[in-house]
């Protein structure tokens, strides 16, 4: 039996084991796809961002740009139809030339109505086309053209002040991230671009940080580069994960916890397992003596001729022992059942004295054998409670029995009562040896005596103490045990009535 709770419990050990090691394992999974959905995330957003911000840079430059080519006191525009190409002929020069003139620049769009020549409303369409179609294609390739030479310079000029915007960027970055539930906070750095990305002395090398890659900003001369620093992300990838880490913790406490609970009850099942063996040890030895005892009487009447006196007494001691049989089996039947925690008490008003008293004259023979020294120490005054009597009786029998059978030689018991308040307090102790405490409390289980191996010299089967509590509880009193150096003291504590 016990090789088999071992292997139950090294197979469950096991499993256990194997269940947190998959937990764990599938938990370093989930915590790697989370760091790799972050920096996807990350990077992602950031080129984004950077792209937008380009585009409203973009149409910043064209406004600018339109503004330029609208100046009259820098730029000509001027038109004329070309009945050789069927179309409007556009052409753009600087107002003031230098001493070498450059000849201006034409071009020609299929989507403007053909004019003989330039208008105002024909040159905001002109311009509004030369934008959309020329100078934002320039601006994304990061190309200035010198379609005049104001015009080249202007743009040149413009682009070479240019810098990220840092500010702005880390505006649409931010407002982009939350869209991704990211709400790390992190910096924004920026390096002149090399094709190789930042440079040695930009280089953040602190581990603690999540980087982005680094993203060319199209816009100004030298062209820049930006990335992302994230410091210290864990937590915030952690609490993104709390609710699969909180499951897996949950499911690990719930296996731990059945894990326990199996073993408890194994255990349990086997302890009583070994009561119950212990019990059926003791019953045998406790059962062997009345029977053996009729046997040899019965014989003796048989086999012999008695006198009518020693017959008398043959059957006198068949009739005790038949007795102590029957009461012994019926305590057995009521505590196993448990119709003992049915049973309806008979109340009545006793008198604890003449309880007592009663008691102790029942369990005279046994003191006898025992030339056992009783102190009765008394209250002086009439106590009485509300009780059954017999029940009463045999919970004192019980705890005297208990007394005499783990007594030392020369035996000596102390009984003594008194009031406390509204209660009574009746203390039985013996000068036995002391119970160790880890068995104080289950003394008083069903089944369970002090383990004493295969020795079996005090007769008993563990009921006793279980029916006296169970007694004592049902007349809403209690029972505890105590002990000291050689000293067993059992204390009854009952409502006075």
């Amino acid at each position: 039996m016990k090789y088999k709770v071992n292997l139950i419990i090294a197979l469950m050990t096991a499993c256990t084991t194997l269940i947190l090691g998959l937990q764990l394992y599938w938990n370093y999974q989930a915590y790697k796809s989370s760091v790799r959905v972050f920096k996807s995330d990350i990077n992602d957003v950031l080129e984004k961002s950077i792209n937008r911000m380009e585009d409203f840079r973009r149409d910043e430059f064209a406004t600018q740009y339109k503004k330029w080519l609208a100046d009259t006191n820098l730029i000509v525009v001027s038109a004329k139809y070309s009945a050789g190409v069927k179309s409007t002929i556009y052409s753009i020069r600087d107002k003031h030339q230098g001493a070498v003139k450059r000849p201006p620049f034409t071009i020609s769009f299929k989507d403007l109505p053909r004019i003989d020549s330039i208008s105002p409303a024909a040159k905001v369409n002109f311009i509004n086309m030369f934008a959309k179609n020329v100078l934002y294609h320039d601006l994304r390739g990061g190309s200035t053209y010198y379609y005049t030479d104001t015009l080249g310079d202007l743009m040149s000029a413009a682009l070479q002040k240019d810098l990220p915007d840092t500010a702005r960027l880390r505006n649409i970055y931010m407002k982009e991230l939350a869209k991704r539930n990211i709400d790390n906070d992190f910096q924004l750095v920026q390096a002149k671009y090399t094709f190789k990305g930042f440079a040695a002395d930009n280089q953040e090398t602190n581990q603690e940080l999540y980087s982005t890659r680094s993203f060319k900003y199209a816009f100004g001369h030298p062209a820049q580069q930006i990335a992302a620093l994230f410091p210290n992300p864990n937590l915030v990838l952690l609490r993104s994960m709390k609710w699969v880490l909180l499951n897996g913790l949950l499911l690990f406490a719930l296996t731990i916890g059945c894990f326990i609970y199996t073993i408890k009850t194994i255990r349990s099942q086997q302890t009583i397992t070994l009561l119950k063996d212990d019990f059926v040890n003791n019953m045998t030895h406790e059962l062997k003596t009345p029977v053996a005892t009729i046997g040899i009487a019965a014989e003796a009447i048989q086999d012999f001729k008695l006198s009518e006196k020693a017959t008398s007494e043959y059957l006198g001691i068949i009739r005790q022992q038949s007795s102590h049989l029957t009461n012994l089996i019926d305590q057995i039947l009521k505590s196993g059942t448990g119709a003992l925690r049915e049973h309806t008490l008979d109340l009545k008003n006793l008198s604890v004295s003449e309880l007592v008293a009663e008691s102790i004259k029942q369990f005279e023979p046994q003191l006898s054998e025992r030339n056992a020294k009783i102190n009765l120490l008394i209250d002086p005054s009439e106590l009485f409670v509300m009780g059954d009597e017999s029940h009463l009786s045999n919970v004192l029998i019980n705890i005297l029995d208990n007394a005499v059978k783990y007594g030392s030689h020369p035996l000596e018991i102390n009984l003594n009562y008194r009031r406390a308040n509204n209660n009574l307090i009746i203390r039985v102790s013996n000068n036995g040896s002391s119970i160790p405490p880890e068995f104080k409390e289950k003394i008083f289980e069903r089944f369970f005596r002090i383990p004493t191996g295969n020795l079996h010299n005090v007769k008993g089967y563990g009921l006793g103490l279980s029916y006296s509590r169970d007694i004592i509880k049902k007349h809403k009193g209690t029972l505890t045990l105590s002990t000291a150096e050689q000293l067993t003291t059992f204390t009854i504590q009952l409502p006075l009535s």
